[in-house]
């Protein structure tokens, strides 16, 4: 029996590894076609504001238009390498045995596990799109489970003890501004709603819940779904409320004093 167990170990360390370097490398052809895209570029640096030493660390990149990813893929990995990028979301099987990238045309951000390594993709379609789904992450699977990933936290780990808490917003573009803006605390789900898991994972660095939702219906009833799963696990919660910005990204971006309004202070 030891010598399964020995087996299958080594089996799931091999598999692992090679998952994560699959994604290491997608993330690194996304960036490089970010490089070529004029569209892309201009979306990330001119519209969404991101510096280039943002771009950098968060490892954004672009799906292209093409599929030279797919085309890359296939000639140079194995079965078992492009097995393991169907099965976490990266491709998808279609006709005559051909394998669509599913980020095509959109902006990449990698979503990293607390030690960096990176476990999936949330992205958003650009404006020349004609896809009708404006975010589109990798699916849950054995690698990527949303309910237990929040993106940016491997980020603001080291500074939630210095500002005492962690805020919570909804989107990936609202934690990169924030960042940016010098509020390393925050973080967002990914491709998923807040849940109960989110906080217990939470609840191991802070007790501590600032919540800053769109200041839209459905913000106020996240905020409010917030505020009682934080009191079912007996984390302190306080919600900001900024009506004159619909998000945290458009409120840095007209230079909102972060600090004073959400009442955050370095500890």
């Amino acid at each position: 029996m030891g010598d399964v167990y020995h087996i299958l170990s080594a089996h799931w360390r091999r598999t692992l590894e090679a998952s994560r370097f699959l994604h290491t490398l997608s993330k690194e052809f996304y960036q490089q076609e970010l490089t070529f895209d004029n569209e892309a570029m201009q979306y990330v640096m001119t519209e969404r504001g991101f510096s280039e030493e943002a771009i950098k660390k968060w490892g954004l990149g672009t799906g292209s238009t093409s599929s030279r990813l797919s085309a890359w893929l296939q000639k140079h990995a194995t079965e078992a390498d492009l097995s393991n990028l169907i099965d976490t979301g990266v491709l998808k099987p279609i006709e005559n045995g051909q394998l669509l990238h599913k980020f095509s045309s959109r902006i990449t951000m990698p979503i990293y596990d607390l030690l960096g390594n990176i476990i999936g993709f949330q992205s958003r379609k650009l404006p020349s799109s004609s896809s009708n789904k404006k975010y589109l992450s990798s699916p849950s699977s054995w690698l990527f489970q949303k309910s237990l990933v929040l993106y940016g936290l491997n980020f603001a780990l080291p500074d939630i003890p210095r500002f005492g808490c962690v805020l919570i917003v909804e989107g990936n573009f609202d934690v990169v501004s924030l960042h940016e803006a010098g509020i390393t605390c925050a973080v967002a789900p990914s491709g998923t709603a807040l849940m109960g898991e989110h906080l217990l994972l939470l609840k191991n660095f802070t007790n501590n819940v600032v919540t800053w939702f769109d200041s839209d219906e459905a913000g106020r009833r996240a905020s409010t779904k917030t505020g009682a799963l934080c009191a079912q696990f007996e984390m302190n919660h306080r919600d900001v409320l900024v009506e004159e910005f619909k998000d945290p990204d458009e409120a840095v971006k007209n230079g909102l004093n972060i600090m004073d309004r959400l009442g955050l202070r370095l500890m």
